[in-house]
């Protein structure tokens, strides 16, 4: 019997060839989900330590025009962080668009494996068949031999 062969291998490889870059693309977009998280950790930082200096200014003796600086530069940090809040909302959104585009790259893949395996199970039992079928014909040709 010749080997066995699925007709929708092509198709299988194309498939998983979209799944592997739609991963990359996830990838990708959680990486700059990851940099806008950490440009907002690096700011609430920033911002902890304006904070501390004034409340260092205001121990040393207070002086208006550092403190009016520092709540300036207070200010600022706060326009960014709101700034870059709405890109983590923007990031995280893209994300989960790229996960479901994942999730059905790799579904279409899973239904086409499971159209393979079935099509190697039918194979085998063809191919057993096949050989029952051949262990028929000979034990039937050695009886009829052995009758004669």
């Amino acid at each position: 019997m010749k080997k066995f062969k699925f007709r929708l291998d092509a198709v299988l490889k194309y498939k998983k060839i979209l799944k592997d870059k739609q991963l990359a693309q996830l990838n990708k977009a959680m990486s700059a989900y990851k940099d806008v998280e950490n440009r907002i950790n690096d700011l609430n930082q920033k911002q902890e330590d304006v904070y501390n200096s004034m409340v260092q200014n205001a121990q040393d003796g207070f002086n208006l025009s550092q403190h009016q600086g520092k709540e300036i530069v207070n200010q600022k940090i706060l326009h960014e962080m709101n700034v870059e809040k709405v890109r983590l909302a923007k990031r995280q959104k893209l994300v989960q668009v790229e996960q479901k585009k994942l999730i059905s790259y790799s579904k279409d893949e899973k239904g086409i494996e499971i159209l393979k395996e079935n099509a190697l199970e039918d194979y085998k039992q063809e191919l057993l068949a096949e050989e029952i079928k051949e262990i028929d014909d000979i034990v039937s040709t050695r009886f009829r031999v052995n009758d004669n």
